[in-house]
């Protein structure tokens, strides 16, 4: 009784999309409104064979951006409520107070125009625009399945217009052959630019604008930094030399790390280290890789060091929690 909506994000920024329609059964046996952060998503209904769109599959308020995964200009994006909500006329009146409430009454008129030009593209060519797209992109992945020190990740569920590349353990080296060299040599050396790139994982993003041209330009430059790189590294293959994510994880989750909650540490005395001095102290500060990622860190958790094993290499200190003791007000 005391779920008020079950909010959730898909499919995930990488692709994944979970069995979401089952959760959303179970909360509507309940009478508990799900809400769906579907930045990501706008798309999917355009694939007829692919992962649904939440909004088919009975959430009742589905935010969706249009500028990340379709054809229309950064800063679009629209709330839809469901034909079959089960939310009171009163809970749609305060989700629309509080957009007005929000909003400019002085909205850009080239943004509009910018998706009006998107939904007569949607209408006219979608779903033809998508199907060319998979099979392009089928293309691809049979194309690139044989690369030696790249290997492109595929999952039962998951958006097939986003790529996912690793580089595995067998060949990694840091700072000479991970996730964020290969996004370099795909930038500096072949004008492709990833949408994301870490020390384990490059993430690439395809739409219904994408052309074969840009597909065939990606696998020709995979195939010639696998060739490069499997030669200069013929003599330097050591296994093993990748982070282990499954061991920190299970050790991670073995222990008890919560201390405060993230609301708590706002009124506690911080302080900023090293992050090599960090272990062991209570953090006062997020650590994520990229929005809408899964936080490695968040304030009040005592900080171990597996987790710091996790950290960007970017990030050279943290705020932690100073004293036990909450500031006066």
């Amino acid at each position: 009784k005391s779920v008020k909506i079950c909010v959730l994000t898909y499919p995930t920024y990488e692709g994944l999309c979970y069995p979401i329609e089952e959760i959303i059964s179970g909360c509507k046996k309940h009478r508990i409104p799900v809400l769906v952060d579907e930045a990501h998503g706008a798309h999917l209904i355009l694939n007829r064979d692919g992962p649904k769109s939440s909004l088919a599959l009975g959430a009742d308020v589905v935010v969706q951006s249009f500028h990340k995964t379709m054809p229309a200009m950064t800063q679009t994006a629209c709330l839809h409520f469901s034909k079959h909500s089960i939310l009171s006329p009163e809970q749609e009146e305060r989700i629309l107070w509080y957009l007005k409430s929000l909003q400019t009454s002085s909205p850009s008129y080239v943004l509009m125009a910018s998706i009006d030009h998107m939904l007569e593209i949607v209408e006219n060519e979608g779903f033809r625009k998508m199907e060319a797209l998979v099979d392009l992109l089928n293309a691809f992945y049979q194309n690139v399945m044989n690369l030696n020190s790249i290997k492109v990740h595929r999952f039962d569920q998951m958006d097939p217009t986003k790529i996912i590349l690793f580089v595995p353990n067998a060949y990694y080296e840091s700072g000479i052959w991970d996730g964020r060299i290969l996004a370099q040599k795909l930038r500096d050396e072949h004008m492709i630019e990833a949408e994301y790139d870490s020390k384990s994982i490059v993430l690439l993003m395809t739409s219904i604008c994408t052309t074969s041209e840009d597909i065939i330009k990606l696998g020709e430059a995979l195939h010639i930094l696998d060739r490069e790189n499997m030669s200069t590294m013929e003599n330097k293959l050591s296994a093993g030399k990748g982070v282990n994510y499954k061991r920190i994880y299970d050790q991670i989750s073995e222990e008890d790390t919560y201390v405060y909650s993230a609301f708590a540490t706002i009124y506690m005395k911080k302080e900023e280290v090293d992050v090599a001095k960090s272990v062991g102290f209570i953090s006062a500060a997020y650590v994520i890789p990229y929005p809408p990622g899964i936080p490695i860190l968040v304030p009040g958790e005592r900080i171990k060091g597996q987790t710091t094993e996790l950290f960007p290499e970017s990030l050279v200190k943290i705020q932690i929690v100073k004293e036990d003791k909450i500031n006066e007000i």
